[in-house]
This record gives structure tokens, sequence and C-alpha cells, in this order.
């Protein structure tokens, strides 16, 4: 298991953040432009609840589960570039970087600034 170490940013700063600006925090620039790629209708959402959410994206090979764990801080997935390099780099992969882009704002923001500001598990 590889925890994301926290960000050196207060609640305040992260808040005044658009979530592009916090996904380049939590991500990089060519994975947010690949994102953008993936179409809403190849998402599904399996489950969602206060304590954490289950998405599928299928592709045209693969079929990919991502799970959002609020709770315990985790978040779990299996496509190659998360397992490969992502864990280890702490960075979030295109799938994750979609799922973000299409939460609600409020949602979505509240999770990435969780993310910044306490240590969450990246895992397989």
């Amino acid at each position: 298991m590889i925890s994301m170490s926290k960000a050196q940013f207060s609640r305040d700063e992260l808040e005044r953040k658009t979530i592009l600006q916090l996904l380049e925090m939590l991500s990089d620039s060519k994975r947010i432009q690949k994102a953008k790629t993936i179409k809403y209708t190849d998402i599904r959402i399996i489950f969602q609840t206060d304590e954490g959410r289950m998405y599928e994206i299928k592709s045209s090979t693969q079929t990919y589960l991502l799970r959002i764990d609020r709770k315990n801080r985790s978040l779990i997935h299996n496509c190659e570039d998360w397992v490969r390099r992502c864990i280890v780099e702490h960075k979030l992969c295109k799938h994750f970087d979609r799922i973000f882009q299409l939460l609600y704002e409020k949602d979505a923001k509240e999770l990435l600034i969780d993310m910044c500001l306490y240590s969450w598990a990246f895992l397989d």
C-alpha cells in the first residue's frame, strides 16, 4: 500500500483553486488532456454512498473499475498506468481525472481538497 503524502497548502488556499488547478496538483497535464477523450457514455456508476463510489469505464478493449473510498481515504483502480506508474508517483490516472471532471463541482472539489490535505492510499 502506498499513501499519498499531505500537501503544503491550507484549506482556504485549496478552496480558492478550480477543479483543474486541483487536478494539476494531483495528476499531470498529459493525463488530464487524455481524460477529456473518455466519453461520458462510457462511464457507469456502480454504486454511490456517503462513504464512497464505484465506477466502471469501458474502453474499446477493456473495462476498468474505479473506487473512491472516502471513509478509508483510498483510491482503488485496475488500469495499467495506475498499477505501474500512478501508485508509485502518487498521481491520478486519466480515468480518475475524468471522473473528477464529470462529478458535480462541489463533490469533486471536496474530494480533491481532502486528497491534498490528508494521506490517501492508492491501491490496485
